[in-house]
């Protein structure tokens, strides 16, 4: 029998086993099951070296630059400067990028992680190894600062909480120093000398004095500064003779001050515009810094900082000392420095040049940080730490790259992409109807830096567009709190710049959605790193674009949610024009008008106080279908049902592409998914067995069989029969269906009608060649052909059905019929026992019975106990 398809969801009723099943489905008009395929990997698109920092030391005689690029993995590089070239790059045991290095008196190299924790690694130079040393303190997320002492101690600085620790290589032990100042997150920098220890403090500025022995603890009080009233970072600490040279940076001010550590005083001297990171180690009494992209000469005798007339428009990310052996273009000791691109630049401060050089620093693939479908359907991303974007042509299956800052957000207007990078909330527009042209030092260039947002905004996180009018939503600046709503026309960015500060108090924007002249807000409580905010709930605002001012402000009630969040994000007007948002584990539609949720689902129940700053993504796709990376899970959504489906791939990054595939990212991996549709499998065919023949008085089975059962959960099915003939007695649950299965049935035997409902329970269905119901009949007296007759309509359903809301229906009858005789030696069925019977059993005699009419005994075979009884009703006729 045929089976029909309906898409309703099955459910088997004890109090209405023979009501019609009505209820709604999830997917009312799913004819297939949904799912994401296999992910495919397109590649790892932002490639390059990304150096923060490098130590210098010796090799088998040579001149070693030793530093670490950033990616996944985090690529240590061991560089001989005096052949110029790459000895060997070793990738860390654990971590993606490490700020911090310092060498030790025997010659090893200690490397922090940045990125994955408080790790310290140590690189052996005799055997070219690393060690994966261990977590050097607890409660901290990362290494920034490390300095030796002349045992080969190494202490360090970190992230959060602020604190110093101590690595003995004797003993193997960490000692923790404990947070150095209360509320402050960064030992940004740290020095040595003669048993104490400096280390530089962030957000805020300070320096403390550190006994290594006794742990205790001295502020050394910063200079009064002209125009600083809040001390950004101290970025940068190097004790030179007996000068500390500290570096300040942040809130757009870089200075270097210096302490008169023998009288514990402040020099007047103060140098603004310095580049840090690193003041070099002495030479000739002469310490070396830039300031205002040219390398200077500060004079420790005369305290006098002279230009060399070196231009230099990088920083000095540490510098060593070396003389280049049998390099004639440097007849003198020169000082040594890493680019973050990957170069080493070495200054011949006597000669007054500096040269650069690539010696084939191995970089790794730098982490995605913004995905964005744009012009053409290609997909524009930007790196995390990186000085590179990348573009990708679905159609071409090509990328390509030009150099861009770390932007954390991308926005799409027209064939305008816009950047929003990091640090100093700069805007960048790249006008993809113009020739790429991203060369500074020529005209034309595009991308163009548009503008600063400045008002210690830091980090462009969320964007939008419309009437001819961008908008971006901002973090602050270290230490701050206060986001900001940036509002300009994008024919006149500078001229029309309005940045709106605190529009909701002392929360940061990280969702934006703009329809019929107001923009749809919402926040996160968090400020810029090292802030401390004494919000709890995020909020949901609306700004009138023309009056510039705010005109509602709420804290949308969730249902559902267990606590209120601290982020709300994902702001996206769908077709109907429901505002839908994201917050922890729940998605929720907004009615603009009533601010009122009408749609929500805890998709992932409990999870409380996700979020920072990146917000979710809500995108909707020409499939119907609403996609999300919700607590960083890539997920599919039905709008109308909210039923979801998982892809079991994590991600914060994602767009869909022209395609109809998701693209997200991973890491540094660009990859690709899509959704398909797979037809579910319908339970199998339906058939009725029962013997083809019975006797006035006796009682025979009719059973209820499938064919090929996949997944068959339970059948609601109806019967007609002949009352004349049959006597219905009981309906049995079959066989595959156990002890625990339910059975409930209804029995008319006036007009020979009956019902029946049988279900499995738990998990499982059957599967395979399927015994679903036994319906027990007594022939009456009389004869004839006895219908049984499996009515049309009669629906079975699966173990996808709750999911799928697939029922099966019978699409015609199935009849079997069944010969009454009063005789069951009346094998011809003629009506009466003759020879004609005896001769067509004693045939059949000898044979397997394949013709149940003939096995008169019912054992299975025929043979000559079947034909005496014909003989004995002769005889006794």
């Amino acid at each position: 029998m045929r089976m029909k398809r309906y898409t309703m969801v099955w459910l088997l009723s004890i109090a209405l086993i023979a009501a019609t099943l009505a209820v709604p489905a999830e997917h009312a008009s799913a004819a297939a099951k949904q799912s994401f395929g296999t992910p495919v990997e397109i590649g790892q698109p932002i490639q390059q070296a990304a150096l923060f920092d490098g130590v210098f030391g010796k090799e088998k005689g040579h001149d070693m630059v030793y530093t670490t690029s950033a990616g996944n993995p985090a690529m240590f590089n061991a560089v001989d400067l005096d052949a110029n070239r790459l000895v060997r790059a070793v990738p860390l045991p654990e971590g993606k990028s490490a700020w911090a290095h310092t060498t030790t008196p025997d010659g090893s190299v200690y490397i922090g992680v940045s990125d994955g924790g408080p790790i310290l690694h140590r690189y052996n130079p005799e055997t070219g190894t690393i060690e994966h040393l261990g977590n050097a303190v607890s409660g901290a997320k990362s290494i920034w600062s490390l300095i030796s002492d002349e045992q080969g101690n190494v202490y360090g600085g970190t992230f959060d909480q602020g604190k110093v620790f101590q690595y003995n290589p004797v003993t193997g032990q960490f000692r923790d120093y404990g947070v150095m100042v209360e509320g402050r997150d960064y030992v940004r920098s740290i020095a040595y000398q003669d048993g104490f220890i400096y280390a530089g403090i962030g957000s805020i500025g300070d320096i403390v004095k550190l006994n290594v022995e006794t742990g205790e603890k001295t502020l050394i009080p910063l200079k009064p500064i002209d125009g600083v009233q809040q001390y950004p970072f101290v970025y940068g600490l190097d004790v030179r003779g007996d000068y500390l040279f500290a570096f300040l940076s942040g809130d757009g001010k870089a200075i270097y001050i210096i302490y008169n550590l023998k009288s514990g005083a402040w020099l007047e001297e103060e140098y603004w515009g310095a580049a840090g990171l690193k003041a070099s180690p002495a030479y000739n009494g002469k310490v070396y810094f830039l300031q205002n992209k040219e390398l200077m000469a500060w004079d420790m005798a005369t305290h006098e900082a002279v230009s060399t007339g070196i231009a230099y428009g990088s920083s000095l990310r540490n510098s060593g000392w070396v003389e280049l052996e049998g390099d004639t273009d440097f007849k003198n000791p020169v000082l040594a420095t890493v680019h973050y691109g990957g170069s080493v630049a070495l200054f011949d401060v006597d000669a007054g040049k500096v040269t650069t050089r690539l010696p084939g620093i191995q970089g790794s693939a730098l982490s995605i940080h913004a995905l964005e479908k744009g012009p053409g359907g290609k997909l524009f991303m930007s790196g995390y730490t990186a000085a590179t974007a990348a573009v990708y042509d679905p159609a071409s299956e090509q990328f390509s790259t030009f150099t861009m800052g770390q932007a954390e957000s991308i926005g799409i207007s027209g064939s305008r992409v816009y950047y929003g990078e990091y640090p100093g909330a700069s805007i960048h527009m790249y006008d993809t109807d113009l020739p790429l042209q991203p060369d500074a030092a020529k005209p034309n260039r595009n991308p163009v830096t548009l503008l600063h947002l400045e008002e210690s905004q830091d980090r462009p996180y969320v964007n939008t567009f419309g009437d001819g009018k961008a908008f971006f939503g901002t973090i602050p600046s270290y230490g701050e709190i206060g986001g900001a709503l940036a509002v300009f026309e994008e024919s006149d960015p500078q001229g029309t710049l309005r940045v709106h500060r605190n529009i909701v108090s002392g929360q940061s924007i990280v969702g934006l959605a703009y329809r019929d002249g107001l923009i749809y807000g919402s926040t996160t409580i968090r400020g810029g790193l090292d802030s401390v905010t004494p919000e709890t709930k995020a909020k949901m605002f609306i700004w009138d674009v023309a009056k510039e001012q705010k005109v509602a402000e709420w804290e949308p009630d969730i249902p559902g949610a267990s606590k209120a969040p601290i982020m709300i994000s994902g702001l996206t007007f769908d077709e109907e024009g429901l505002l839908w948002a994201a917050a922890d584990g729940a998605l929720f539609a907004i009615d603009p008008k009533t601010r009122a949720i009408v749609k929500s689902k805890q998709v992932y129940s409990g999870v409380q106080n996700y979020g920072m700053w990146r917000p979710i993504h809500i995108r909707f796709a020409d499939d119907g279908n609403m996609y999300t990376d919700l607590f960083g899970k890539l997920i599919a959504v039905d709008p109308e049902t909210l039923a979801h489906v998982e892809s079991g791939n994590t991600t914060a990054l994602f767009d869909i592409g022209d395609d109809g595939r998701i693209y997200y990212a991973q890491e540094g991996r660009l990859m690709s998914v899509g959704l398909e549709e797979e037809l579910y499998a319908a339970p199998g065919e339906l058939r009725l067995t029962a013997p083809s023949m019975a006797v006035p008085g006796n009682t025979f089975e009719v059973r209820v069989k499938m064919d090929g059962a996949a997944g068959l959960y339970g059948a609601n099915m109806a019967f007609g029969f002949d009352p004349r003939l049959l006597e219905l007695k009981e309906i049995k649950r079959g066989d595959s269906f156990g002890d625990e299965a339910y059975l409930d049935s209804r029995i008319n035997q006036e007009d020979g009608s009956a019902l029946a409902v049988v279900s499995a329970t738990g998990p499982s269905g059957v599967n395979g060649d399927a015994d679903i119901l036994r319906l027990f009949f007594e022939a009456k007296e009389g004869s004839g052909q006895a219908s049984v007759v499996l009515k049309k309509g009669s629906t079975v359903g699966a173990v996808h059905t709750p999911e799928s809301g697939l029922l099966y229906a019978a699409d015609t009858d199935v009849t079997v019929i069944v010969a009454l005789k009063k005789h069951r030696e009346d094998v011809n069925g003629d009506g009466k026992v003759s020879i004609e019977d005896l001769v067509a059993v004693a045939k059949q005699a000898g044979k397997p019975a394949a013709d149940e009419r003939y096995d008169l005994n019912g054992d299975g075979k025929v043979d000559v106990t079947d034909v005496a009884l014909v003989a004995l009703v002769l005889f006794e006729d």
